[in-house]
């Protein structure tokens, strides 16, 4: 089944920047792999990775860390953890910064799964990741630090906090970050199926007139049965071409969508405007935009400027 399916790093010092790191597959760590490896990624996408255990996106033990103005989205460890992100750091540095992390699945840690490892992670959106054990979020051991993040269902900074998750460090809040289109989770088949059913872990999930995706191929396909006793899903128009087969990517957009597209720009209803640590925060987002100060929001953030975006996108108004 192999290790690392788009990177596999042993003992190096790794720069990466302005990269696209999408739809690889393999046993263990669908999209980068490292190990005793320092990491530098910048500007870079992680998508639609499979790991059939662990680590759909990254999978990092030992070696310094840093992510900055990422994307890690719709990456899924089947069977095992850290759907986005696994780390396993022991004493090594792990600094998260501006980065989106949307869409993944895992059985734990749908978004990160953190194990003994102390990361700083500032400016950082969580949502819409799913696994049987902590959707965004699985601290197994260590102390992770979060600043001015979006993590679904964390409390916001304050009382509600979910320690749990680790230390509040201030500014963090729990709204739906109002992404211009994302699917509504990420799921992966387990064994073969028909041109017009799959076959998946927990049919459940699943609803009649949901759209559905298929292996990443742009195709809406609209639910017509669920078997919660077999966990077959069975789908009406555009058969497959072939009988579908296990180990395949399945994205549910929910019931009418017809723009598979996604899109983790943030709309002008997004309460990540204006509401990060610009100390923190690179110049420019992702995409090379500067920040900008939207008129039509409070700046709810810190430093300078005040006016960042939580995430790797920057809204550059309507």
């Amino acid at each position: 089944m192999g290790y690392g399916g788009g990177f596999h790093c042993l003992d190096s010092d790794v720069v990466i920047t302005n990269c696209t790191i999408a739809d690889n597959m393999a046993g263990y760590f669908g999209g980068w792999f490292g190990y005793s490896t320092d990491l530098t990624m910048t500007n870079t996408i992680l998508s639609g990775n499979l790991g059939v255990y662990l680590g759909g996106g990254m999978f990092s033990i030992r070696g310094d860390f840093f992510l900055t103005n990422c994307t890690i989205a719709g990456n899924i460890a089947m069977h095992g953890s850290g759907g986005g992100l696994y780390r396993k750091s022991y004493e090594d540095d792990t600094v998260i910064t501006n980065c989106t992390i949307a869409g993944n699945s895992a059985g734990s840690g749908g978004g990160l799964y953190n194990d003994d490892s102390d990361p700083t992670i500032t400016n950082t959106i969580f949502w819409g990741n799913s696994a049987n054990i902590g959707d965004e979020i699985y601290n197994d051991s260590g102390s992770p630090v979060y600043s001015y993040c979006d993590i679904k269902d964390c409390g916001g900074s304050g009382g509600g906090w979910d320690t749990d998750l680790g230390t509040d460090g201030g500014g963090n809040i729990s709204s739906d970050p109002c992404f211009v289109n994302i699917f509504d989770f990420s799921d992966a088949t387990v064994g073969t199926g028909t041109t017009t059913t799959i076959e998946v872990e927990d049919a459940s999930l699943y609803a009649v007139d949901d759209e559905i995706e298929y292996n990443n191929d742009g195709v809406a396909r609209k639910v017509t049965a669920v078997n919660t006793t077999t966990d077959v899903v069975t789908f009406a128009n555009d058969a497959l071409s072939s009988a579908s087969e296990g180990s395949k990517k399945v994205y549910n957009w929910g019931s009418g969508a017809t723009d598979m597209d996604e899109d983790l720009l943030i709309d002008s209803s997004s309460p990540c405007i204006d509401a990060a640590d610009g100390d923190e925060a690179p110049s420019g987002d992702i995409d090379g935009y500067s920040r900008y100060d939207d008129p039509s929001t409070s700046n709810t953030g810190v430093g300078d400027p005040n006016y960042v975006d939580i995430g790797c996108y920057e809204y550059q108004g309507s």
